[in-house]
């Protein structure tokens, strides 16, 4: 029992592990960005800040983690200037509003733009929220810089051109002509233009309103365009920014983000199998030492029965013996009655024998963790244990082949068929069926399990497995279970197929090698 516990004890470390190394890309990814990342969960309680989040907000010296985002706006109040800032920041941090400009004092004045992303596990389900801080007071000082030049075109650094109503070329600064030289077209801005270009400048002309942030894509390049109305000629100002470096990091900034969240996923999904796999080991030794004490009154009932049994039919005969005849009748109906007792109680007995052997057989704790085993002895263990979820109910069909020993670790396999059967009846709503099936085939043995239930949809298969996959039609909960049961048949060199539709219940087949293949790196 010691050696076994302890390779269970090395399996959670060794998940335990999985999930730290997880952890620590994350911190890696979060720290390595140029960005301010704050990472919060579901209730709004900061994870983690990184290092330029808290230089942005000037508290370099305090951490931030277990705060929750309401504290952090509390705490800022104060340094993010007009009271405008810190209710434009609340917005973002509380998910109302995706994405914002915020103007900061300290420690000097910036610009910064605010991300809200959310977090989702596969179902859609919110795991919690990244929020970005990106540094734009260039960006910003560009665009004061570009109002402020609008009528100075001739010293102006960016392409400035005055254009006719039909997109002729009026007028270009130097900045633009050498822009125009640069990229081949000496002198015509018309092919940077969008196809509806002459529209577009016949609607600032009517409206006098400028148009902004027009993004078009030439030789490579991403420029940003400004139309804006000439004073009272009919001709249009435009103004080229070329936006391709801050595309560029902005493409990376999601990218990252992305990252994150993929690593965020699988952490939780890794803390998951974590916590389960200490549940499962906790279950074992509780159902060991459950099986140890009851084996003890279950065996001196046995043994007492049988005294009953024998003193009863001793009593009797010399009751009848000596009894006057009058009363042998009313005598020998109460020691049948009293026989018929006995019988019961020696039939319940068994009944707990046999679940404690079950019971036993399932955790296997007292055994070695590798053994070749009977796997029809394990399924049966494991019915036995479903039996009043089963009885009057679900018919079990047993289709059970000639199959050699397996070589495995029994409880780990023991699991995986208590997760497969526990789905399929959780799957069946009222009367259904469950067949189970074992075949050998060469060097591999099959096992599959199939339902009467409601079936998955065709395009949840590919989640089925994921760590967080919940199906509130059917097989409510059963992401974890399943992929637990995926890495313990991948860890003996297995897989696990499945075949469902909704309606038509589901199938899934375990197939193990004859011999146990050691989990994988």
């Amino acid at each position: 029992m010691e050696s076994d516990y302890q390779g269970l004890w090395s399996q959670c470390e060794l998940q335990k592990t999985e999930a730290q190394n997880y952890l620590k890309q994350i911190e890696a990814l979060v720290d390595s960005s140029p960005a301010g990342i704050l990472l919060l969960d579901q209730r709004g309680v900061i994870l983690r800040a990184n290092h330029e989040f808290s230089r942005m907000v000037a508290r370099e010296d305090q951490a931030l983690e277990q705060w929750t985002a309401q504290q952090l706006i509390d705490h800022l109040s104060s340094s993010l200037g007009p009271p405008a800032a810190a209710a434009a920041l609340r917005r973002v941090l509380l998910g109302e509003e995706n994405q914002t400009e915020i103007c900061f004092t300290e420690p000097a004045p910036k610009s910064v733009l605010a991300q809200h992303a959310a977090v989702l596990d596969s179902s859609g389900q919110p795991l919690g929220a990244v929020v970005l801080l990106q540094d734009i007071s260039e960006i910003a000082h560009m665009r004061q810089e570009l109002e402020d030049l609008a009528q100075l075109p001739q010293a102006n650094p960016f392409p400035v051109v005055r254009l006719g109503i039909d997109g002729q070329l009026v007028y270009a600064n130097p900045a633009c002509q050498a822009f125009l030289d640069q990229v081949g077209l000496h002198g015509d801005v018309r092919p940077l233009l969008p196809s509806h270009f002459r529209s577009l400048l016949r609607q600032v002309l009517q409206t006098r309103q400028t148009i902004t942030d027009l993004v078009v894509e030439f030789k490579g390049r991403v420029l940003q365009l400004t139309l804006r109305p000439f004073s009272s000629r009919d001709e249009v100002f435009l103004m080229i920014v070329d936006i391709s470096e801050k595309q560029r990091a902005e493409r990376l900034l999601r990218e990252r983000a992305e990252q994150l969240k993929t690593a965020y996923a699988r952490l939780a999904g890794s803390q998951a199998q974590l916590v389960q796999s200490a549940k499962m080991a906790l279950l074992g030794n509780v159902a060991a030492g459950m099986a140890h004490e009851i084996n003890t009154p279950v065996g001196a009932i046995g043994s007492s029965i049988d005294t009953i049994a024998l003193l009863a039919r001793r009593i009797s005969e010399q009751a009848l013996r000596w009894a006057p005849a009058a009363e042998r009748d009313r005598l020998l109906g109460q020691f049948q009655s009293l026989q018929e007792v006995a019988g019961t109680i020696a039939v319940a007995g068994d009944r707990i024998a046999k679940i404690v052997r079950s019971l036993k057989s399932f955790v296997r704790l007292d055994e070695a963790p590798v053994k070749s085993v009977d796997l029809h002895e394990g399924l049966e263990s494991t019915l036995t244990l479903l039996h009043n979820r089963l009885k009057q109910r679900i018919e079990v069909v047993r289709e059970y082949h000639p199959l050699p020993l397996v070589e495995c670790v029994p409880s780990q396999i023991n699991q995986v068929f208590m997760n497969l059967l526990v789905n399929a009846v959780e799957a069946i709503d009222g009367p259904g069926t469950i067949w189970i099936k074992t075949e050998s085939s060469g060097s591999a043995v099959k096992t599959t399990i199939r339902d009467s239930g409601k079936g998955i949809a065709p395009e949840k298969l590919n989640e089925l497995f994921e760590p967080t996959f919940t199906d509130q039609g059917g097989r409510v909960g059963a992401g974890l279970g399943l992929s637990i049961s995926q890495k313990i048949v991948h860890d003996h060199g297995g897989e696990i197929q499945v075949q469902s539709n909704l309606g038509q219940g589901s199938r899934f087949t375990v197939i193990l090698p004859l011999r146990y293949a050691g989990p994988s790196a």
